[in-house]
């Protein structure tokens, strides 16, 4: 999936000191032109957590652990709590979890 977003540079830690990550990450959608070319960015995964957040009303963990880890015999990861201000820390790159409102 390719989309145009607004930016250059990837602004991840405006996404993530925001009270709404998959708010904030969906608004940097919108750039001049829609290219072929696949450019990864690390605020994507809060646009898919947004839609199973909004599409299941659970958790991306509690998603994952249903129907991805528990048929593979996987041991879920334990839930941590990521607060908007500790963006500092790398822990949104481990997990992605629905920011509830």
């Amino acid at each position: 999936m390719t989309a145009p977003y607004k930016f250059k540079y990837e602004p991840y830690t405006k996404v993530y000191a925001s009270e709404d990550w998959t708010k904030s990450a969906l608004d940097l959608l919108g750039g001049k032109k829609l290219s072929e070319d696949f450019k990864y960015t690390t605020v994507g995964i809060q646009v898919l957590s947004g839609l199973i957040c909004n599409a299941t009303g659970s958790s991306v963990l509690d998603f994952a652990t249903k129907h991805l880890f528990l048929p593979l015999e996987i041991n879920p990861p334990k839930p941590i709590r990521i607060h908007t201000k500790d963006v500092n820390t790398l822990l949104f790159l481990k997990i992605s979890m629905c920011m509830a409102g």
